[in-house]
């Protein structure tokens, strides 16, 4: 029923606003591919065909996105969103159903497409303060535990922000019934701005209204001079469980330390945590970084809570025969003191005339605790026209991983 619903919804904003709405977006095909077998030159092919749809209807300022997958498992989400602005007030809507809650899943969970949440953010700027309330309605038991009785949950996060006359950044953040944590679903990642506290749907209570939870309040300062070349910044977190279990508040302090002959930049990090009862608080060095930066390259030293040099990291970027034909070339390193180079990243891009080639080899850490060859892709992209064309291949030591090829229409 809710994907006819949801079609004929489509359908009357298609035929009722023809005249008055700018419609844009895009139809894309994804196709990818896998080998049973490399143990031979010729190997059967299991492949997966997805469709993407995104259209956008833009009427006086009110913007409204559709937006879908659907595929050989059939229609696998619906996404819509709304923005508008009202003055200093800025409103952001979203509505989602899906059968794949499960980030990665490869078999749907739902055998139709089931509500798993709704997000409403208002923004409002008054006199350089932002106050933002960001209002999330979830199916926790859709989202989190399966095909189960749908039980709606409500949380609400409240934020504030702003900034000094001398540049300092303050920000503030509370949420009840919600957690500072992202939602995933198959193909979006960071769905929502927060999670619902399961506990607070009325599964948990004889009530008919649940409880509204306190689960977390957070301050955050940023920009505070201390010295020529030193600034600080930190952190206040408190996170409880239900409302009565105090499971401590910490103080995160940074000191970044910059300039001299040679760029650099010092992290120092303070840490400080508070018991569940407050009898006790302690205050202990958490860690540093520090960063060195000279022509295209990058240095990164990673100090641990004990005062030891716990990795270093070397970033190169850097442009190859940049006068003629030029080529992107970028190196990443990660060494670990004892152990040698453990992770090695090394990236060439070309473009030309709207057409973009890639290689990438990544090194991970292997069994003998260094750097062992993982895998290798071939990348190439045309951009720019009415139509878009990608596609990527994988390798690695045993021969051909998989494969995809994405084919996108823009209107």
């Amino acid at each position: 029923m809710l994907p006819v619903l949801i079609a004929g919804f489509t359908l009357i904003m298609a035929l009722a606003l023809p005249a008055f709405a700018d419609v844009t977006g895009t139809f894309g095909t994804h196709i990818s591919f896998f080998p049973q077998t490399t143990a031979s030159e010729i190997s059967l092919l299991e492949f997966d065909l997805e469709n993407d749809l995104n259209a956008t209807f833009v009427i006086s300022g009110l913007s409204t996105t559709f937006h879908s997958h659907f595929g050989i498992a059939g229609i696998e989400d619906v996404i819509l969103t709304a923005n508008a602005t009202l003055g200093a007030l800025d409103l952001q809507t979203k509505l989602v159903f899906g059968r794949f809650p499960f980030f990665g899943s490869i078999t749907p969970v739902h055998d139709q497409l089931r509500f798993l949440g709704k997000q409403v953010i208002a923004t409002l700027a008054l006199g350089g303060v932002t106050f933002t309330n960001i209002a999330l309605l979830q199916d926790g038991v859709a989202l989190f535990v399966g095909p189960q009785t749908p039980s709606a949950v409500f949380g609400d996060i409240i934020l504030l922000s702003g900034q000094t006359a001398s540049g300092i950044t303050v920000r503030a953040e509370a949420g009840f019934c919600a957690e500072r944590t992202s939602v995933d679903i198959k193909k979006h990642e960071n769905l929502f701005r927060g999670q619902v506290n399961f506990f607070c749907s009325n599964l948990f209570t004889t009530d008919e209204k649940p409880d509204i939870l306190f689960d977390y309040e957070s301050v955050v300062i940023r920009g505070v001079p201390l010295a020529p070349g030193v600034i600080a910044e930190g952190e206040f977190f408190c996170d409880f469980i239900l409302a009565i279990i105090d499971i401590g508040c910490f103080l995160d302090t940074r000191f970044i330390i910059s300039g001299g002959p040679v760029p650099f930049t010092a992290e120092i990090e303070l840490f400080q945590f508070s018991d569940p009862f407050n009898f006790f608080s302690l205050i202990f060095f958490n860690g540093a970084q520090v960063t060195v930066t000279t022509g295209a390259g990058t240095l990164n030293f990673f100090i641990s809570s004990d005062g030891t040099l716990d990795s270093i990291e070397l970033v190169l970027e850097t442009i190859l025969n940049p006068e003629t034909f030029p080529a992107t070339l970028e190196i990443e390193l990660f060494i670990i003191p004892g152990i040698g180079v453990v992770d090695v990243d090394i990236l060439l891009e070309i473009v030309r005339s709207g057409l973009a080639f890639s290689s990438a080899i990544d090194f991970d850490q292997g069994l003998a605790g260094t750097a062992e060859f993982d895998e290798i892709s071939f990348g190439l992209e045309v951009t720019g026209g009415l139509i878009d064309l990608s596609t990527e291949a994988f390798f690695d030591l045993d021969g051909f991983q998989f494969g995809e090829v994405t084919l996108t229409v823009n209107f």
